[in-house]
């Protein structure tokens, strides 16, 4: 991700008033994480699996918090029965940011392409809804967007960064 795409993330997330950020360190979204780290507005957890990252950020919310998730494809994949089971289930507001891989003109090598058949079906059958951000000029409505829908329906919303957003 360049430095100005991580930037315009790294915004949306303030103007969206997220304060509590559970990630898993990963190479498509580093330096938007690292900018999260390095603001004191932001309570930031690093964890071992994106699992507990939903946990945090379930606590996070229940003390008053406004959470959200950053992960890869991959970590959502983990991330999907503490998904189901705690926020979905009761009422959790957290916004899930998603480095999405896999789709049609992506860079990424082969071994992304199981991504365009996995997470976009799975978000669905766990009733989550989410906007894909392909473009940098979309990254900071989508963020915004998904982060007041969130709230309003005390249900995660999660936002797919793809495409251009995710190139270096």
């Amino acid at each position: 991700m360049k430095t100005q795409y991580a930037t315009i993330v790294y915004n949306a997330l303030k103007e969206a008033g997220i304060n509590f950020v559970a990630y898993l360190p990963d190479d498509q979204i580093h330096d938007t994480q690292k900018m999260i780290v390095e603001d004191s507005d932001f309570i930031t957890v690093a964890v071992a699996n994106e699992g507990e990252g939903v946990a945090a950020c379930a606590g996070a919310w229940l003390g008053g918090r406004k959470p959200a998730l950053i992960i890869a494809d991959s970590g959502f994949l983990v991330a999907t029965w503490p998904l189901a089971s705690l926020t979905v289930s009761y009422g959790i507001p957290i916004l899930v940011i998603i480095a999405h891989r896999g789709e049609v003109g992506d860079r990424a090598n082969w071994r992304f392409i199981t991504y365009k058949f996995t997470t976009e079906p799975i978000l669905q059958a766990l009733q989550i809804p989410y906007l894909r951000a392909s473009k940098p000029e979309e990254a900071r409505e989508a963020i915004t967007g998904a982060q007041l829908s969130a709230s309003l329906w005390l249900h995660p919303v999660a936002v797919l960064l793809s495409g251009e957003v995710l190139r270096d």
